[in-house]
């Protein structure tokens, strides 16, 4: 495979990654599930969700009062193949909890959390999507 084509996957890859982490923060669950291959498997503490119908019935029991983001940075892709690749990316998650201020940005304590994430991507009819993610806390507030 040439740079050119390596290059291009690990940019489509890390969008994707990017692009979920941005979705969650912003409550738009449907781009988040289509960012999901058929049978991926996103590990969360909650329990696993597979697929795309499988995150969607997870957000159900996401709180309504949350104010969250989850803020990804080292982001390194690793081509497998044309059609598969692996990712880490750190996260850094910053939340408050409760109804959200009338005016002016939400209160803050502090990190929230600080952890690594690492991804597996596969080329689906559509673009690439996330066929594995799971994350491990390094740091936690409420440890």
């Amino acid at each position: 495979m040439d740079e050119d084509r390596r290059r291009a996957i690990e940019w489509d890859c890390a969008r994707v990654l990017t692009r979920f982490i941005n979705a969650l923060d912003a409550g738009d669950y449907e781009t988040m599930a289509g960012l999901m291959a058929e049978n991926g498997v996103w590990m969360r503490p909650g329990g696993d969700a597979v697929g795309p119908a499988g995150l969607l019935d997870a957000m159900k029991d996401r709180p309504r009062d949350l104010t969250i983001r989850h803020v990804i940075s080292n982001v390194v892709i690793e081509v497998i193949d044309k059609d598969s690749a692996a990712g880490v990316t750190y996260l850094t998650v910053y939340r408050h909890r409760g109804p959200p201020p009338e005016r002016g940005p939400a209160p803050l304590a502090g990190v929230h959390m600080v952890g690594v994430s690492h991804n597996r991507l596969v080329r689906e009819p559509g673009g690439w999507r996330i066929s594995e993610k799971r994350t491990s806390r390094t740091f936690d507030a409420e440890a």
